[in-house]
């Protein structure tokens, strides 16, 4: 009895802690003084947003930011942040598309994304798209594909040590071939 009162009110709770993390986001972002510091509280309202009216909304406001900041910026380490925000923007604007089913621009965003990532030299940044190209050619049937790009996701893992990015991708390929 008492292990199902904890369930339930974690359960209940859930939903007014997002909504007070997400209220507590609004605030800093209105209060952030630099567009790098609001580039970060966008992304962290992105990863905290269940909705998917209102995430693609934030997403576009972090690129608009990332982008002036490409423009206004000459210190080497800002425009590195920015291009990062940037890469995330076109990550998520490519999570978007392919849940659509455009393909095509899910692939170009996704692509774009991992490009910039490229450049900066971020391999955590480049972990991300990798894998979810590997996803997308996964949930599209070109299973070599996905093997190819959740390999080269799964050694950057390997190289920083992130045991849990492994995991992620050894339990993808696991089910990848239980399914197929």
């Amino acid at each position: 009895m008492k292990k199902l009162f904890y369930i339930l009110f974690f359960v209940l709770l859930s939903p007014q802690a997002f909504a007070q993390n997400i209220d507590s986001l609004k605030l800093a972002l209105k209060n952030a003084k630099h567009d790098t510091t609001r580039c970060n509280i966008l992304n962290e309202m992105i990863e905290a947003e269940n909705d998917d009216e209102v995430w693609p909304l934030y997403n576009t406001e972090m690129k608009n930011i990332a982008e002036i900041l490409l423009t206004s910026q000459q210190k080497v380490k800002a425009v590195k942040i920015a291009k990062k925000y940037l890469a995330e923007a076109f990550n998520n604007i490519g999570f978007i598309f392919d849940n659509q089913g455009n393909i095509s621009k899910a692939l170009e965003n996704y692509g774009k994304g991992l490009k910039i990532r490229e450049d900066i030299e971020d391999k955590y940044g480049i972990a991300m798209p990798l894998n979810n190209l590997g996803f997308h050619y996964k949930n599209h049937g070109g299973l070599q594909k996905a093997l190819v790009f959740y390999s080269r996701s799964f050694k950057i893992d390997e190289e920083m040590g992130d045991k849990q990015g492994m995991a992620h991708l050894l339990t993808r390929k696991i089910h990848k071939f239980s399914t197929t």
